[in-house]
């Protein structure tokens, strides 16, 4: 099952071989969903509000992958039928891959078909069922995405991520400051709504590696960080109206760590978004954004 948001299309007709190649690899049995990263055509010039998510696609994604597989976007990914309809992995699961087309089974006038139509699509049928619990995607939370996948790879199965030279899938991104900022609360706050009902660190103990359950934790942890940053963003100013020194002088030792973390931090992080293919400019503007949604964004999340 290919799943694409309704603002991406199809950029590589060769994406679905690439996905099929590792579904059938005789060697790995147990993969669940092949995710291609989520590329955009339309970013602003500079990437002004931080939209590419260049760094997540470019290196924390390529980290996750090898610590299990990443996350499960929402879009650009490559699902078995199976394995999403509740299947639990074991050693000695091998889903047979059937060559053939069954759509001349399918019988009925063209009234009758849409008549069935009509009933498939007003969900009645999930009623009463493991539906959105159990079976396909999870129902209650505003990254089902995300969930979902947790919930595959907490059953034993794996993912893989695919990033081509060709973007596989090509998107819309959010162009307005406001519509960033409504995006991405949107997203913390599914995130968090995560880490308090089936927190990684829980949820998946002794079936995820710790790694990637701190790697969930990396995201999830969104809307929380608001409460450091705000912090950071308002004491200082506070402090320096009534004169009173919050951090050490530069000529004091105790200078030394303060001045490392922030050099150190912020060094990493440019040559990091450099080597994914960015710019000075476009870096500064990524961290511009970074205070905007975490002040912002992530705290009214963090709130809801």
């Amino acid at each position: 099952i290919l799943n694409v948001d309704c603002d991406m299309y199809s950029n590589n007709s060769q994406a679905i071989v690439d996905a099929l190649c590792c579904f059938m690899d005789e060697k790995s049995h147990d993969i669940a969903f092949v995710q291609f990263p989520q590329k955009f055509e339309n970013v602003t010039k500079y990437d002004i509000y931080g939209s590419s998510l260049r760094v997540i696609s470019e290196v924390e994604f390529h980290g996750l992958d090898g610590v299990g597989g990443p996350l499960y976007v929402g879009s650009g990914c490559f699902h078995q039928r199976e394995v999403l309809c509740g299947r639990k992995y074991l050693e000695t699961s091998k889903l047979t891959w059937k060559m053939q087309s069954h759509l001349s089974e399918v019988k009925g006038s063209v009234n009758e078909l849409a008549e069935r139509a009509k009933q498939f699509a007003s969900c009645n049928y999930e009623l009463n069922t493991p539906w959105g619990n159990e079976v396909g995607l999870k129902y209650g939370c505003p990254v089902e995405d995300v969930l979902t996948g947790l919930a595959i790879q907490c059953r034993g199965w794996k993912s893989i991520y695919l990033n081509p030279n060709r973007s596989g899938f090509l998107g819309l991104a959010a162009t307005t400051l406001a519509d960033t900022l409504v995006q991405h609360k949107r997203w913390s706050e599914g995130d968090f709504q995560i880490m308090i009902n089936n927190n990684p660190l829980w949820y998946g103990r002794n079936k995820i590696s710790l790694a990637l359950q701190l790697g969930y934790c990396n995201y999830c942890c969104w809307a929380l960080n608001s409460m450091a940053t705000l912090s950071y963003c308002t004491l200082p100013s506070l402090y320096m109206l009534k004169g009173i020194p919050l951090f050490p002088k530069v000529s004091s030792m105790w200078f030394l760590p303060f001045g490392y973390i922030i050099i150190a931090k912020y060094t990493y992080s440019l040559l990091e978004f450099l080597c994914s293919g960015g710019t000075i400019l476009e870096w500064w503007n990524e961290q511009r954004m970074w205070l905007y949604k975490r002040t912002s964004s992530y705290l009214f999340a963090f709130i809801d």
